[in-house]
């Protein structure tokens, strides 16, 4: 541990002359308060390390470079990659290697002692060696750490000046990569040693381990085969401190001289054999491996190695074209545009059929899926404040997605066909299973997610909430689920509807993915509760996939055959081959297979169906376009006029009969927008050629008392003397009746 005020001061010293760091602020408000450390790393309760969880600071690494070469070269931040894999190297090497430190010995009659402010301290392991024995471990700790360990560790047993650190004179660049290449090249040689069968060189003097952690057994997750790891202890932890120190050259500037020790209890692993493992220390931010392999793209100066959405971001905003932007706002046609039947994808996600995505919700959705289509992918940006239905918009993106992935998978006529190539094979970590992994069809890549924030909860909130059961609306609760057991385990076994999403991320959550997932194991109390609420066993992926296995049917059992016999004991040769067959029955799945021509045919038809609509809702579109365009104004017109004829006759209107569907579906826009046909018997002289005669059959009406009858359409009678006083035909000029004729 060092303070941070120790590194405020490491990084003023750097400034030039004269400059102040913090214009205007006191120095008192300056000072740091705190601790930071140089490396970190996490042991069981034996004092065994757990993999994978040595991690060394960026900021003790950064400080020293600061001050060799300093920060004017372009490689002054080149090798914490390096340094970060040969520490966790040496770590590993140190901890497997058994190591006897020499236990301090009083000074010899003559020599001066040691100041009283500093009591010698005492050696965690205290055993006895001799001066062969005491240059045995510092040998063996100069090979796998340095010689900065080395002193460190005498100054730790009271020796007066500790050995050598060689190589100290020399740059931090060189000195870290000779460093990590020397880690490398010793891992290298001592698998090509085990690989070849031969025992690796073991130290002659080993210490004896205390009567309390030499009863005890391995922690779990080790295995007998593998190096025994010994308890990691204090001069392990000096040795580890000094030589990082010295290879970020800060041993003078943050002085790091406090060893930190925290205890936390952790839940048990219910299996005693699985391996432990914990997350690594958050010591560093996580963004500078990925800034390095942006810098390595753009090395070349064109960025073609850079993907489509991150090139996108990093154009210069003097370079994006501006001009070509639309405001939506504005442009309302460019909106109806972009939500054209279309357009709109083939999958929605099962909300309520009442309430559809709002224009510019579906407007981001069919963009967003146009512009990628053909395409490498790109950069989208959808901007709301909370509440403004971004969620609601990503639900229909990711069913979008999945309706497409499925179509690619249709296309097979077998399942087997989704993976193409030859398989990996190789074997697991600790080299002993075999292992093979097949390789997708590339078709069926491209539509994974990756939901990310630096608001831990927000993505947390919408991966739990897309799977859980209140995502669906009520109508769709008894439709078809998605490995639903399963996608509730992983919930806590909240109610869940598929298996959609699922929190990964740091160490943690991916083993708890991968436990409940794969292998179907749950906490004690979840076990307890599916128990107690009458629910079998969850059933992992691993144990689903193999009740799928098709079944194996034993081949028959083979009879002798006997020549003497053998013209009478066909028949008893029948009978011996169905009574093996009825000992040994054909091992079958525990529950029966999908079928995957009945699933490929219902997509299908559902597809069908989708497109069926599609067609419909496109031809209505294009009607509304001819409409809003002015093609049909005609049309229009002619509606007007009948509407206002209807409305002065006093009686209902008849449509039109360019606008009656005689031929075409119900309702269809297609047939309601028909061109018009003349009337039957012509048009009028002198009336409107677009009008359209709504003339029915004539029919007699009483003109006077006399009975008469005349010819025309229902007459305008006045209301005040109930007399007609003329008629309108189907031009709209009021006409005279004619006289009538006697019968």
């Amino acid at each position: 541990m060092y303070d941070l005020e120790r590194l405020r001061q490491a990084m003023v010293a750097v400034l030039p002359a004269g400059t102040d760091p913090d214009p205007g602020v006191p120095e008192e408000e300056l000072v740091l308060s705190g601790q930071s450390t140089m490396f970190a790393l996490v042991l069981v309760e034996h004092g065994q390390l757990i993999e994978d969880t040595s991690v060394v600071s960026a900021c003790g690494w950064a400080t020293g470079r600061l001050f060799d070469p300093g920060p004017s070269p372009p490689e002054w931040l080149d090798g914490f990659e390096e340094l970060g894999e040969a520490f966790e190297v040496a770590v590993g090497e140190l901890t497997s290697t058994p190591i006897a430190y020499t236990a301090w010995q009083p000074p010899a009659p003559g020599l001066p002692d040691q100041p009283a402010s500093r009591p010698a301290p005492q050696p965690v392991i205290a055993a006895p060696e001799t001066l062969a024995g005491a240059r045995r471990w510092q040998q063996l700790l100069a090979e796998i750490l340095g010689g900065a360990a080395v002193g460190a560790v005498g100054a730790l047993f009271g020796e007066v000046a500790g050995a050598a650190v060689h190589g100290a004179t020399e740059p931090l660049v060189r000195r870290v990569a000779d460093w990590a290449a020397a880690r490398v090249a010793r891992r290298e040689t001592a698998d090509d040693s085990r690989s070849g069968g031969s025992d690796s060189t073991q130290p002659a003097a080993t210490a004896p381990e205390p009567a309390s952690n030499a009863a005890n057994a391995l922690p779990a997750g080790y295995h007998a085969d593998a190096p025994a790891p010994r308890p990691v202890t204090l001069a392990d932890l000096v040795a580890l401190t000094a030589q990082i120190a010295e290879l970020c050259g800060v041993q003078h500037h943050l002085d790091p001289r406090t060893i930190r020790v925290r205890s936390r209890l952790v839940h048990r692993p219910r299996d005693p054999k699985a391996k432990p493992t914990a997350n690594q220390p958050f010591l560093h931010s996580l963004l500078p491996p990925d800034l390095a392999r942006v810098r390595a793209a753009l090395g070349d100066g064109r960025g073609e190695s850079l993907g489509p959405a991150l090139d996108a971001y990093l154009t210069a905003h003097h370079d994006i074209p501006t001009h070509t932007r639309t405001d939506l706002r504005q442009d309302r046609l460019t909106v109806l545009e972009g939500v054209r039947p279309s357009l709109v994808p083939a999958g929605r996600w099962p909300a309520n059929p009442e309430h559809p995505l709002a224009l510019s919700q579906q407007f981001a959705v069919n963009r967003m899926l146009a512009d990628r289509d053909g395409t490498e992918g790109g950069l989208f940006s959808v901007n709301g404040s909370p509440g403004t239905g971004k969620t609601t918009m990503l639900r229909d993106l990711v069913a979008a997605l999945v309706v497409e992935r499925a179509t690619v998978m249709a296309s097979y006529k077998r399942p087997e066909e989704g993976f193409v190539g030859r398989p990996w094979r190789g074997k697991d970590r600790q080299g002993v299973r075999p292992r093979f992994v097949a390789a997708l069809d590339p078709r069926l890549t491209g539509y994974e997610i990756v939901v990310t924030s630096s608001n831990n909860g927000a993505v947390e909130n919408i991966t739990a909430e897309l799977p859980g059961a209140t995502a669906l609306h009520r109508r769709w609760h008894d439709g078809p689920d998605h490995f639903p057991d399963l996608a509730s385990a992983l919930l806590g076994g909240a109610p869940a509807w598929g298996l959609v999403a699922a929190v990964l991320g740091n160490k943690t959550n991916r083993k708890e993915f991968g436990e409940r997932f794969w292998w179907g194991r749950l906490p004690e109390d979840e076990t307890t509760a599916r128990t107690d609420a009458g629910l079998p066993p969850l059933r992992g992926m691993n144990a689903i996939l193999g009740d799928w296995i098709p079944p194996i049917t034993p081949k028959p059992t083979r009879t002798p055959y006997n020549r003497r016999t053998s013209t009478s004991t066909g028949t008893s040769t029948s009978t011996s081959t169905s009574t093996a067959n009825e000992a040994t029955p054909p091992t079958g799945p525990a529950q029966p297979i999908p079928s995957w021509r009945q699933a490929v045919t219902a997509f299908k038809a559902a597809q069908a169906e989708v497109e069926r609509l599609r067609t419909e809702r496109t031809a209505l579109a294009n009607a509304l376009a001819d409409t809003a365009s002015g093609r049909s104004q005609h049309l229009i017109d002619a509606l007007h006029a009948a509407i206002q004829r209807a409305w002065l006759s006093g009686r209902p209107a008849r449509p039109p009969r360019a606008l009656r569907s005689r031929r075409g579906p119900r309702g269809s826009m297609g047939a309601l927008l028909r061109p018009a046909r003349p009337p039957r018997h012509g048009v009028r002289p002198g009336s409107d050629p677009a009008a359209v005669h709504v003339r029915r059959r004539p029919r007699a009406v009483h003109a006077s008392p006399a009975s008469a009858h005349t010819r025309h359409r229902r007459p305008f009678r006045d209301t005040r003397r109930n007399t007609p006083v003329g008629s309108f035909e189907g031009d709209g000029r009021p006409r005279t009746p004619r006289p009538a004729r006697a019968r």
